[in-house]
C-alpha cells in the first residue's frame, strides 16, 4: 500500500510522515518534486530519488521540512510498487537510487 506525504494535501503530513518511518523502519522512500508532472522533466530526472526508510537523508530529528517545501514523499513496504508510483507522476521510467542506501548500507 502506497501513501503520499505532501503538505498541500494533507494535514500534518511532516508528524504523519515520521509516524509511518517509524512504523515502517524497512519500507521505501522516493523523494519527489511536488512541482512533478508525469512528463520526463531533467529536474524530475535529477531530483527524484529512491531511498530505505532508514536513510538519514530522508529520516532525521534534526532536520524538518521533509514534506513542506518543494518535496513530497510516496513510501511503501514495497520498494517495486513505490517506484511504479513515482514513475507515474514523474513520467520517468527508470529512478535514481540513493547511493548511501543502496551502495554504502544506512545504518
Amino acid at each position: 500500500m502506497i501513501k503520499v506525504f505532501h503538505s498541500s494535501l494533507m494535514t500534518n503530513s511532516e508528524e504523519a510522515y515520521k509516524i509511518w518511518l517509524q512504523e515502517n523502519p524497512y519500507g521505501f522512500v522516493v523523494n519527489l518534486l511536488k512541482s512533478a508532472k508525469g512528463t520526463n522533466r531533467q529536474s524530475d530526472r535529477v531530483m527524484t530519488c529512491v531511498h530505505k526508510a532508514n536513510c538519514h537523508t530522508i529520516n532525521g530529528d534534526e532536520k524538518s521540512a521533509f514534506t513542506t517545501n518543494a518535496y513530497f514523499k510516496c513510501c511503501s513496504t514495497s520498494q517495486e510498487e513505490v517506484e511504479a508510483k513515482a514513475q507515474l507522476i514523474t513520467g520517468l521510467t527508470s529512478l535514481r537510487q540513493c547511493t548511501k542506501c543502496f551502495t554504502k548500507g544506512c545504518a
